[in-house]
């Protein structure tokens, strides 16, 4: 038995032999050609993201404008509305504005550029009217025919200390808001 276990095995060895061959990379130009196909693959990608590239800078730059902030011209359209609402002197104090100020009960002044006011009950009823002043940019100073009365604004609210009227500007086109 150990010359067929012997002669088996060489004649296993000899068969081996014979039937493998050398293992050749995929990759390799010598066995499928793949090499100049992966680099002219590669080439044409390379030069469409070039050229992708190019098209963004291009369309940024042209709509650059869109997405620029100028605060030149935010400080013109803020101006417009302080110059139609609101008067300052030379030292830039308000002087007088333009603007309707309501309470939560309905209550209700208008002021005026002119430096005068209405005052309005909840019912939208005018109860009294005449001038005001306005000293260093908060305390206004209503004259009435039943007396002075002082009023204080922070910029958005006017108060005497115990009713708080929410100041909003007009429509351009009303004058007062009996109309």
């Amino acid at each position: 038995m150990d010359n067929n276990a012997k002669g088996f095995e060489k004649q296993f060895i000899q068969n081996v032999k014979t039937n493998t061959q050398p293992v050749i990379p995929a990759s390799s130009p010598k066995d499928t050609g793949q090499k100049p196909v992966l680099a002219i693959v590669c080439a044409v990608l390379s030069i469409i993201v070039l050229i992708q590239s190019i098209a963004l800078i291009v369309v940024v730059n042209t709509n650059s404008s869109l997405f620029s902030y100028s605060e030149e011209e935010n400080e013109e359209s803020s101006n417009t509305l302080e110059e139609v609402s609101y008067l300052y002197n030379d030292d830039g104090n308000l002087v007088a504005m333009s603007a309707n100020c309501k309470a939560d009960d309905g209550s209700s002044f208008y002021f005026n550029k002119s430096n005068n006011f209405e005052e309005y009950d909840t019912t939208s009823s005018l109860i009294d009217s005449g001038d005001y002043s306005v000293n260093r940019d908060s305390v206004f100073t209503i004259n009435r025919k039943s007396g002075t009365k002082m009023l204080f604004y922070d910029g958005y609210n006017l108060t005497d200390g115990t009713v708080f009227y929410n100041c909003e500007e007009p429509e351009p086109d009303s004058e007062s808001p009996e109309e």
